[in-house]
């Protein structure tokens, strides 16, 4: 009973199979090699960086470019109309100059090798003006104590030339840098005084644009004249009589009543301390330029003080003392005082006047040293 379902369902199936029409059969359709069709796909330039830069131009840099890319399309749009740059080495920034000073936008997409385009990016920028003209709105007039520095900052790899010319006390100086690229440059001028210093600035490119400025600054002294403004110095001397003839008499601001510092009455050359030379030392809270200095003489007494006088400064206690000023000559009146100009020092903290003699009293060569007063002129940062 088994054996005759089997044989009668293979009958049936063999009947179906040859009723079927041969041109009704369906056959498994035959699917082309996927590769013989399939075409390069490229990524957009969306690793390109664009930015805006000086003399009204634009620069495109560019990162990770795929050796399938065969170049770039670049499309933008001025006044005159639409433009379109190709580019093929990747290897070096495209600078594109523009027309006009204002923003822009850019199309940027790749073609590959085979032809194929990549996706279009967009990008906008701002561009800047002419190099010299952002110099010449830009520049930093610097002041350090007694100079003044003019300095700019060359953000691009342009080079420029820039000529300074400044007048001071009714004379011109000239100062230049020429044909730099220098991301920052500097120009110093000489050891100024007080008063108005004028300056004519110019800038200029290898095109021969140029940009010019006048401009001026006012150069104030600092002066240590009272009590108050000599409150922080500190002052020593070689020798003083006593507490009440010693060195703070020198910078408290009196310069009247016979206030004054005076060394031993008695000099006595078995102590070089009490003789010539005596020398006073100043140190001061900031550092300065020194220009200059006054001394005034005791009001009272005799008029035998201290006569002549060497000038000498440092930074630091640590460094050498450098002398700035030499053989002055103090006046001799009782009651008198005398201003010095001193050629402009470095930035200081201490000065040391160093007294080599007196003024002689009734004709016998002075021994010791009186004076009442000393104020300091210069220059602060």
């Amino acid at each position: 009973m088994r054996y005759f379902k089997y044989t009668f369902g293979v009958a049936a199936m063999l009947a179906v199979m040859l009723a079927c029409d041969k041109d009704k059969l369906l056959l498994p359709t035959q699917v082309e090699n996927p590769e013989t069709e399939a075409q390069t796909i490229i990524s957009g330039p969306s690793n390109m960086k664009l930015s805006g830069t000086y003399d009204l131009k634009f620069r495109i840099q560019w990162s990770g470019v795929s050796d399938r890319v065969a170049k770039a399309v670049v499309r933008y749009e001025e006044a005159s109309g639409k433009k379109e740059i190709e580019v093929t080495d990747f290897t070096k920034d495209l600078i594109i100059q523009a027309d006009q000073l204002r923003g822009y936008s850019f199309d940027v997409h790749f073609v590959a090798k085979d032809g194929t385009l990549s996706k279009t990016v967009n990008r906008t920028a701002l561009n800047k003006t002419y190099l010299v003209d952002y110099l010449r709105d830009n520049f930093e007039l610097s002041k350090e104590f007694s100079k003044l520095r003019v300095i700019w900052a060359n953000e691009s790899s342009t080079p420029v030339t820039a000529d300074v010319a400044y007048t001071t006390q009714g004379k011109t100086y000239n100062l230049q840098v020429e044909n730099s690229t220098a991301l920052q440059d500097t120009l110093e001028t000489i050891a100024l005084t007080a008063g108005k210093v004028d300056f004519n600035v110019r800038f200029k490119d290898g095109t021969g644009r140029e940009s010019v400025v006048n401009t001026s600054f006012v150069m104030v002294d600092e002066n240590y004249v009272t009590a108050a403004q000599k409150s922080k110095w500190i002052v020593a001397v070689s020798n003083q009589h006593s507490a009440d003839l010693g060195a703070s008499k020198l910078f408290d601001g009196i310069t009247t009543g016979d206030n004054h510092w005076h060394t031993n009455w008695s000099p006595d050359p078995a102590k070089p301390e009490t003789v010539f030379p005596h020398e006073v030392e100043i140190t001061l809270e900031e550092l300065i330029s020194i220009q200059g200095l006054t001394l005034y003489n005791r009001t009272g007494g005799s008029n035998d003080g201290v006569k002549t006088f060497d000038v000498y400064v440092r930074r630091k206690f640590e460094d050498e003392y450098e002398k700035v000023a030499s053989d002055l000559v103090q006046e001799m009146a009782r009651g008198g005082k005398k201003s010095f100009v001193i050629p402009t020092t470095k930035p200081i903290r201490m000065v040391k006047l160093v007294f080599k003699d007196a003024w002689p009293r009734s004709g016998v060569a002075g021994q010791y040293a009186h004076l009442a007063e000393i104020d300091l002129r210069g220059m602060l940062e």
